[in-house]
């Protein structure tokens, strides 16, 4: 175990330290206030242990794109009015009311969308898996966009990541 002291803002003034006495540290204001805490940090210190500042652990850019990608896919879209889910069951449905408003277009479709019961016709039905499917290729194109851009080295945090897919919509 080596001793170390690690604080995580600017000033230095909250952290944590390990020790052999605290091996899985121990967590506050430095320096600490309590006694025997205190005892421990000015012995370190003593000893020449530097403080050094938290560094977060790297993100993995790639899996987070990724994520983020399903999690906007799968999120679901509003399509005139109706919030309708895009999860991949959600779609796989939404494919197969269509087949069947496109096989017998005089019948109406019974439709659950994420804001409720709704009765759709063929050419309603045709908007929202034309839609959904609109909506899922915005998504991989954000998303083969992003990673390009991760492989290139142009988008390089999760910010980016964040706001390019905050950014993307429902075609018109």
């Amino acid at each position: 175990m080596t001793d170390r002291i690690v604080y995580t803002d600017a000033t230095g003034s909250v952290g944590s330290v390990f020790c052999a006495e605290y091996p899985n540290g121990f967590y506050g204001p430095l320096p600490p206030r309590e006694p025997a805490n205190a005892a421990i940090y000015a012995r370190l210190l003593a000893a020449g242990v530097q403080a050094q500042a938290y560094a977060p652990p790297p993100v993995d850019l790639a899996a987070y794109i990724a994520d983020a990608h399903a999690a906007l896919r799968d999120g679901g879209v509003t399509i005139g009015g109706m919030r309708i889910k895009t999860d991949a069951e959600s779609r796989g449905l939404i494919d197969g009311a269509y087949a069947l408003s496109q096989a017998q277009p005089e019948k109406t479709i019974d439709f659950k969308a994420a804001s409720g019961w709704v009765g759709i016709d063929s050419q309603t039905m045709q908007t929202v898996a034309v839609a959904v499917g609109q909506w899922v290729q915005a998504c991989y194109s954000a998303y083969r966009k992003l990673d390009e851009g991760r492989a290139a080295g142009t988008v390089t945090t999760t910010a980016q990541v964040d706001a390019a897919f905050t950014a993307v919509a429902l075609p018109s």
